[in-house]
């Protein structure tokens, strides 16, 4: 399980990580990269020897989703100029012009990535074997996929083709010592990789950050790549197993458990619904009905700590409602106006499962036990845009149907 003696002395295990623009992307205005995920990275930097890479089309994409949020709100600032010049008789402007705007994302974005410490990794382009590439698009093999669209049959994933060779081209440069991550939630995108590379012993690919700080504490109380690679996706099953009635998550009622703990907080009338365009909004009125079924959303587990073989683990249950209001059933663009009123909200609890295992040194568990149950955070409001894509809330077609 472990390699060292008491009387080896530790050096701080190596890290180089990759990270996708849906991980380092931040919803919060103002903010060019997600400062909750630096905010972790940064609890763990001086225990370990730490480098942090962005592929170059990574940060471009993230430059263009930044702009993109900004700029898709200067067509509305144009018609009320062009509205108020109407009514005074005089012709007005604005110089938020597109190049202004793009120039002060980048200069923003490099102050950022200067901030964390984050370097760019240029893509390989003259190693790529692009007849492969072009062979891979067609017959969409991961990362491209098949998207049906307008009963067309279209293919993407070209960028992301571009950010995998990028990680496996340097990830192959490495030396066996370090430890290399990269941290992406794009399923295709990890099929490409595995597909691709296989599973090596000093590579992990991760949908959450939690998930890299669990690998970095398990490395720090020094145990071997061979049983950190065994013992994660073991400490995931036995906790949940969709076909296993024996994991903890089915053997103990989790889900009922929530349910009958948090009982006040799955109300939505105990909540404050109010805008700060109360009074205005036509339907402050009406009822607040389901739209469609609740779920629930299990995140893979953290390593907390261990003690003589016993190791305690925390899994994250998150719980999901929509909700809308009488009268409300058009599917709008997320960035609409009117969901200012507040006409459609989602009820979202974070929940923390607390537990331990006796782990013998062949990764198998015993004695598996729930510790507690205890509620992180909870909310009744319009989901930021990672909520949204994470737990698919409010898709394009959705039914006003009761779970």
């Amino acid at each position: 399980m472990k390699k060292q003696s008491k009387n080896y002395k530790r050096k701080k295990p190596e890290f180089i990580v990759y990270f996708d623009t849906n991980i380092i992307y931040s919803n919060d205005d103002g903010e060019m990269v997600s400062s909750s995920l630096f905010k972790k990275i940064d609890e763990i930097r001086g225990e370990i020897d730490l480098k942090l890479f962005v592929p170059s089309i990574v940060k471009e994409e993230l430059i263009f989703q930044i702009f993109d949020k900004s700029y898709s709100n200067i067509g509305e600032i144009e018609r009320r100029i062009d509205k108020i010049s109407r009514i005074v008789n005089k012709k007005f402007s604005h110089n938020a012009k597109s190049k202004i705007i793009k120039a002060c994302i980048v200069s923003n974005v490099n102050e950022a990535f200067k901030k964390n410490d984050l370097a760019i990794k240029k893509a390989p382009i003259k190693k790529l074997d692009w007849k492969k590439a072009i062979n891979d698009a067609i017959w969409r093999e991961p990362p491209f996929e098949r998207v049906k669209k307008n009963n067309y049959d279209l293919e993407k994933g070209f960028k992301d083709y571009i950010i995998m060779h990028t990680v496996i081209n340097d990830f192959l440069k490495q030396k066996k010592s370090i430890n290399v991550v990269f941290l992406t939630n794009d399923k295709k995108l990890i099929e490409g990789i595995d597909k691709n590379i296989g599973r090596r012993e000093n590579f992990s690919v991760y949908s959450e950050v939690d998930e890299f700080i669990t690998l970095v504490k398990l490395k720090i109380n020094e145990f071997d790549n061979v049983f950190i690679k065994k013992i994660l996706p073991k400490a995931s099953k036995k906790f949940f197993d969709e076909n296993n009635d024996k994991s903890l998550y089915f053997k103990h009622s989790i889900q009922s458990e929530i349910l009958n703990k948090f009982n006040k907080e799955f109300k939505v009338e105990s909540y404050k619904t109010g805008t700060l365009l109360t009074g205005l909004d036509p339907y402050e009125s009406s009822e607040w009905k389901k739209i469609g079924k609740s779920t629930f959303y299990i995140h893979p587990p953290k390593y907390i700590s261990s003690n003589d073989n016993i190791f305690e683990w925390e899994s994250r249950v998150d719980y999901i409602a929509n909700y809308g209001k009488d009268g409300d059933t058009q599917d709008r663009d997320n960035y609409s106006i009117l969901n200012l009123f507040g006409s459609k909200k989602s009820l979202i609890l974070n929940v923390a499962v607390c537990w331990e295992s006796f782990v013998k040194n062949d990764t198998r568990f015993y004695k598996n036990r729930i510790k507690n149950i205890k509620l992180l955070n909870n909310k009744f409001e319009y989901p930021s845009q990672e909520e949204i894509k994470r737990y698919n809330i409010f898709p394009e077609k959705s039914s006003q149907e009761e779970s």
